[in-house]
């Protein structure tokens, strides 16, 4: 399992569920939980491209009213196919899941006092405002909403464990 396949399986549900154009794809997945991946603009529209060259995505040039011409992005049959491959593909990869923040953290102590602290500090007010926002999203049922709890969890825990390091002394 890796980033950028998860990034590709937020889009692709996206767009197989609501086809659209690159602009409002990215401020749906901003607002929902594309940001749990890093789903900004710029990465949606990378991510848009490579699937349509992957003959994924199929995008036609559409008009609304006085709006200018907009690109929107629907699945072709062969990226249902590849939706579910994927699918199948990244929740069978036994590989080591992926540990970003247990990453970052570990060089903590490499940082001068001061820098640490207010690594740390800038770290947690980031973490927090993530859960915050998390906090805020409504309630689901079935894998989203155990999803949801997993991510709320795993951030008290990262919150819990950036405290003992602001309380510990760095090496």
């Amino acid at each position: 399992m890796n980033l950028s396949a998860l990034k590709e399986l937020m889009v692709l549900q996206f767009v197989r569920d609501h086809p659209a154009h690159g602009y409002a794809l990215s401020e749906a997945l901003e607002a929902s939980l594309g940001w749990t991946l890093g789903l900004t603009r710029p990465t949606v529209y990378t991510v848009l491209q490579r699937l349509e060259k992957r003959g994924w995505l199929d995008c036609k040039d559409d008009r609304e009213g006085r709006y200018p011409e907009r690109q929107v992005y629907s699945m072709t049959p062969a990226g249902k196919a590849g939706y579910l491959e994927l699918v199948e593909r990244t929740t069978r990869s036994g590989g080591p899941s992926i540990q970003p923040f247990a990453a970052l953290i570990l060089h903590a102590d490499e940082l001068s006092a001061e820098d640490r602290l207010e690594a740390l500090t800038g770290l947690r007010k980031a973490r927090q405002a993530l859960r915050d926002q998390l906090e805020d999203f409504p309630t689901h049922d079935g894998a989203v909403g155990v999803a949801l709890t997993f991510m709320s969890r795993q951030l008290a825990l990262e919150l819990e464990t950036i405290d003992e390091l602001l309380q510990a002394p760095g090496e």
